[in-house]
């Protein structure tokens, strides 16, 4: 339990950095991001792991689901037989979030919970958050009985929710069976784990003969041999293939391996990777070793060692276009959990420091501007989370190609050379929440595809569907840079309770997306507060904070480049702004719509405005704003209007 002195009266952390508070007045559970001095406040309760498997405990088995607590609760509690809060029990074999939801709303109660896998709860609007984390934090990780993708609580712990607030369904972590153990083999260039079955690094140093090409470390990196000490030193090429897992964990989570150097000289370095194979970083910290200076290796511009997950499938019977994939490899999954990841990576495929990417799609069909064989994404997958964790010094935090349903929680991702969290093609289903993401030399997240932007903090990049961003601080990006990215075709994504400021470009930016929901932001300091170009339509933009804007609050704009979607004549057209308040530095311009049509804008207060610039654009609708301001430029006003200058 943690107080927060910030006008509510108690709060429980949940989930890394994030602070659940009770209102003074109304005793409500509500969300509250806090920051003290850049660090999170609150500690880990996300069941992490890389398992599903049976919880054994004193009458039932239950299964457990690994990776992210449920975003849309209110949190996870323990309790006790003796001394329950909830009230009003149902127990049903068929049990979901749903069913508790419709139960305890016909009752009339306020909040309801899910318990043990079967349980439902209710509770009265009178709760508080003390009440509920009476006996603590829980770990809530049993499927649900009528849906094995859902969490319905844990042993002695409920998972509680508003009334009318639905829960997500999460994508468990692969079924990965370690009865058995896997084989080493070593050539000159490449050593392999390989047969199924999982593999650590002490077994690999028990298989190698004489020395190398792994190597005991000390703690101050000198390697001494002998007895392994939990510090370690790669010297070769690995491949972890076959279906088989390399489980790099260090002693917290009961391993052998606290700290991996890959070696990584002017002259040569090294590629760890998952082809067919599964890897696995739990409490462990990997970096570069620059074994001729004794330090990891920052970037100078020459190559780095670097991990990467592949997945690779032989589809030559199957499609015949330039770039299609004649290798059978299989199926990769990368976890990095509690870890540390620094200074990898460089510019060339497959190499830029933590990358997963599906081999196989063929050149870009022109009349479409997907893949020939796009339809390959439909088949084949590169999976894993990113939970906890700190990584720093790559040439992109993260790059993937083709992932699904990857969830990226509570991570400290900064100083990167390019871009934070970069997911590109196909990469759907994602979960981008509560990472504090800075220091990026480009944009922050960006959802993006097959081309060269400026840096980024988060972007989601081409046709990157679906995706949630939430609860992330991005900050102090690089020259050009933007907070959060959606790029080409990324559409359906809901990007809500972000916080970002200090970016040289726009606070967020969408090119040529659609359907997006972007609501409860906050972005501050930016030259832009968002930009929308390339045929960018029906995003709803509402409820958001703009302020310290130095150009132009709410932005639109064709842009140079050729649309990829067919029929689009590239226009932004159909967005809705609702409900926005933008705040500009002084005497600057709060909408600047180019080439746009058909755009609304209703109930936003502008302040500090001088003018609204409407170039070349067509059938505007202005309703309800206020704030100070004229109009400056042709327009075409379909309904409402604001005074000329």
């Amino acid at each position: 339990m943690a107080n927060v002195e910030d006008g509510r009266n108690a709060a429980a952390a949940d989930t890394g950095d994030q602070i659940w508070g009770g209102r003074q007045n109304s005793g409500k559970l509500t969300r509250k991001r806090v920051m003290a001095g850049g660090a999170l406040l609150g500690t880990a309760a996300l069941a992490v792991g890389l398992y599903v498997g049976l919880k054994d405990d004193s009458t039932t088995d239950r299964t457990l689901i690994t990776g992210q607590a449920d975003p849309n609760s209110l949190g996870c509690f323990a309790d006790t037989s003796d001394g329950r809060v909830m009230e009003a029990q149902l127990t049903d074999q068929a049990m979901t979030p749903d069913m508790c939801n419709t139960y305890c709303e016909e009752l009339g109660y306020y909040y309801y919970a899910v318990q043990w896998g079967v349980e439902c709860w209710c509770a009265p609007e009178t709760t508080t958050a003390d009440e509920l984390a009476v006996h603590g934090l829980g770990t809530c990780d049993y499927a649900c009985g009528g849906d094995s993708d859902q969490i319905c609580g844990g042993f002695w712990a409920f998972t509680v929710y508003e009334v009318g607030t639905e829960s997500t369904t999460l994508t468990p972590s692969t079924t990965t069976s370690c009865d058995s153990a896997a084989l080493v083999r070593f050539t000159d260039e490449i050593a392999y784990f390989e047969g199924g079955g999982c593999g650590t690094l002490t077994q690999m140093y028990e298989s190698q003969e004489g020395d190398g090409p792994l190597y005991v470390l000390d703690e101050n990196n000198d390697v001494v041999g002998g007895t392994p000490t939990g510090y370690w030193l790669l010297d070769r090429n690995l491949r972890v293939v076959e279906g088989s897992t390399l489980l790099v964990h260090g002693t917290a989570a009961g391993g052998d391996a606290d700290v991996l150097r890959l070696k990584s000289t002017s002259e040569s370095w090294i590629e760890v990777r998952g082809y067919g194979g599964n890897l696995h970083f739990e409490s462990t910290t990997v970096t570069s070793w620059d074994t001729d200076n004794g330090q990891e290796r920052e970037w100078d511009g020459d190559g780095r060692s670097f991990i990467n997950c592949v997945t690779q499938f032989d589809d030559s019977a199957i499609w015949d276009c330039e770039g299609r994939s004649n290798q059978e490899w299989g199926e990769c999954r990368m976890d990095i959990i509690d870890s540390t990841m620094g200074n990898l990576g460089y510019f060339d495929a497959e190499s830029y420091g933590l990358t997963w990417k599906v081999r196989g799609a063929c050149d870009i069909d022109p009349d479409t501007g997907v893949p020939y064989n796009h339809e390959i994404f439909e088949d084949h997958n590169v999976y894993g989370d990113i939970l906890n964790s700190e990584i720093y010094g790559m040439y992109y935090g993260h790059y993937s190609y083709g992932h699904q349903g990857g969830v990226w929680d509570g991570n400290i991702m900064r100083d990167n050379i390019q871009y934070g969290f970069d997911p590109h093609d196909d990469s759907d289903d994602l979960t981008i929440s509560n990472n504090v993401v800075y220091g990026n030399g480009n944009h922050g997240v960006r959802l993006i595809f097959l081309c060269f932007l400026p840096p980024l903090g988060i972007i989601a990049s081409k046709r990157c569907n679906n995706v949630k961003i939430f609860g992330n601080e991005v900050y102090d990006g690089g020259e050009d840079a933007v907070g959060i990215f959606l790029h080409r075709s990324s559409d359906g994504a809901e990007v809500y309770d972000n916080v970002v400021y200090n970016m040289q470009d726009a606070g967020m930016a969408i090119m040529e997306s659609y359907d997006a929901n972007i609501y409860d932001n906050s972005f501050t300091d930016c030259r832009y507060g968002i930009r929308l170009s390339l045929g960018s339509g029906r995003n709803t933009i509402s409820d958001n904070l703009f302020s310290g804007i130095t150009q132009y609050g709410l932005y639109t704009y064709m842009g140079s480049d050729e649309p990829d979607v067919p029929n689009s004549n590239g226009r932004p057209s159909n967005n809705i702004f609702d409900g926005n308040t933008i705040e500009t530095d002084g005497d600057n311009i709060g909408v600047h719509i180019k080439e746009g049509d058909s755009n609304v804008f209703t109930d936003n207060v502008f302040t500090g405005v001088s003018t609204y610039e409407f170039e070349d654009s067509s059938d505007t609708t202005w309703v309800d704003n206020t704030g100070g301001g004229c109009l400056d430029g042709s327009t075409d006003f379909a309904e409402g209007g604001i005074a000329e200058c």
